[in-house]
């Protein structure tokens, strides 16, 4: 498929009538396809910039979360029972946090540099959180 763009003139004989046109096509399909390429470009700088501006809030709600819990641990003593579920909300805001990092750094375009990481220290991380999501049922159940 081709976009053109079209003009015409009437050819008119000696009476006056129309004998014919006189007319030009010109091929604009590769400046639509340039157009289009800039219109999504546009579109993924606006998403970076509302990306950026989420991140950023979101980030500053998890220094928030991550800074109060911080303080509550550190003042409960060892074998609390309340201890271990402010840990939990400690690691998970860490988490997100390392998350908003990395969206913050494609708002800006920035390169990420990446890292090994141990799956299983991950997995057991989120161990407590899991038991919780899924349920003794499932944890039981025999394939």
């Amino acid at each position: 498929m081709r976009w053109v763009v079209d003009a015409a003139t009437p050819e008119r004989d000696s009476a006056g009538g129309v004998a014919g046109f006189v007319g030009t096509l010109a091929d604009i399909t590769e400046k639509r396809e340039i157009e289009a390429r800039l219109e999504q470009s546009r579109r993924l700088e606006a998403l970076g910039h509302l990306t950026g501006g989420v991140a950023h809030d979101f980030n500053n709600l998890l220094t928030t979360i991550t800074g109060n819990a911080t303080l509550v641990v550190d003042q409960l003593a060892p074998d609390d029972a309340r201890r271990e579920p402010l840990v939990e909300i400690v690691s998970a805001s860490e988490r997100a946090q390392r998350f908003t990092k990395q969206l913050l750094a494609f708002s800006r375009k920035q390169v990420l540099e990446t890292e090994p990481i141990d799956l299983g220290e991950v997995v057991t991380g989120m161990q407590l959180m899991l038991a919780r999501l899924i349920g003794p049922e499932i944890g039981r159940a025999h394939v």
